[in-house]
């Protein structure tokens, strides 16, 4: 598609294991460009994402280990081999891994 504002886009939510092979292209058939969560995406509220300042002027920063994604042991290396399969869908944009820099607080 042409146009950037028609395209429609999935994100697939952190989990405590990696997406199935057979579910992430379910998800690439219907949706112009799937995006997927980093690995280093650990926790619903990244560190010092959120903060509360109290009455007296001091700030409580919350911090990833107040809210983790419960996740298999080796998350990682399923996830890099998943990445690894799908570098062509990665190059062409049909597939996006989120990184740490593109989070913001919704």
């Amino acid at each position: 598609m042409t146009n950037e504002k028609r395209k429609i886009r999935g994100l697939v939510m952190p989990g405590d294991t990696v997406i199935p092979s057979g579910k992430l292209k379910k998800q690439l058939l219907f949706f112009d460009e799937v995006i997927i969560s980093d690995p280093s995406d650990r926790a619903l509220i990244a560190d010092r994402e959120l903060h509360h300042k109290s009455s007296d002027g001091s700030h409580e920063f919350w911090e990833a280990e107040r809210s983790p994604f419960p996740r298999q042991v080796d998350y990682e290396e399923p996830f890099s081999e998943l990445l690894r399969g799908t570098e062509e869908l990665q190059r062409t944009g049909k597939l996006k891994v989120l990184t740490p820099r593109d989070w913001v607080a919704i």
